[in-house]
């Protein structure tokens, strides 16, 4: 496995930490809260395994940085992976999230009150690593890739897929963010 993919996935995970965040209203500010401690870091495990489920077809199929030796169902990788990759990145925004709430008391998070310009920037990214996505399908060049198994996929077919599968997934989590940052504040 490439060493970069720790730095990807923590440049990632954070992307998908502050997303969830904003969808929960800053929920890091109420972690004595059990709903937030729980909600908060399963949302964004699924935001983060959204790029997981959009990056793997064509990271180890078509370009062979990594080999599923049993290839699998999705472009030659296993259903496996993904409740893997899921469960490990849980884990961890688990873990902050109880870390967080344990010290809160002492260094309490200045996010609050923050502008919207505060939270853009990772939403922003994480909206622009989607939708170049979206552009590697309309400029992948054609071909073909064989798995672990010899099972001969087509890259177009791939590229197509992950495009298919970023508008439903990553797109529609960064508009979704991105419209819950936007949303005017009701006065109760």
């Amino acid at each position: 496995m490439p060493l970069d993919v720790g730095t990807l996935y923590f440049a990632m995970g954070y992307n998908a930490w502050v997303m969830s965040n904003i969808l929960f209203d800053l929920a890091d500010q109420r972690l004595h809260q059990r709903f937030n401690l729980i909600a908060l870091p399963v949302v964004a495990a699924f935001i983060m395994a959204m790029w997981d489920v959009v990056l793997d077809p064509t990271t180890s199929t078509i370009n062979k940085t990594w080999i599923w030796h049993g290839s699998g169902g999705y472009f030659g990788v296993p259903f496996s992976n993904f409740v893997g990759w899921y469960f490990v990145v849980y884990l961890f925004f688990q873990a902050f999230t109880l870390y967080l709430a344990a010290r809160a008391k002492h260094t309490p998070l200045q996010t609050e009150g923050q502008g919207k310009a505060y939270w853009l920037p990772p939403v922003l990214l994480y909206l622009s690593v989607a939708l170049g996505w979206i552009v590697t399908y309309l400029i992948a060049p054609s071909g073909s890739s064989t798995d672990a198994m010899n099972y001969v996929w087509r890259n177009k077919d791939i590229y197509e897929t992950a495009a298919i599968v970023v508008l439903y997934t990553m797109l529609f989590a960064s508009v979704l963010t991105i419209l819950r940052l936007l949303q005017p504040k009701t006065s109760a």
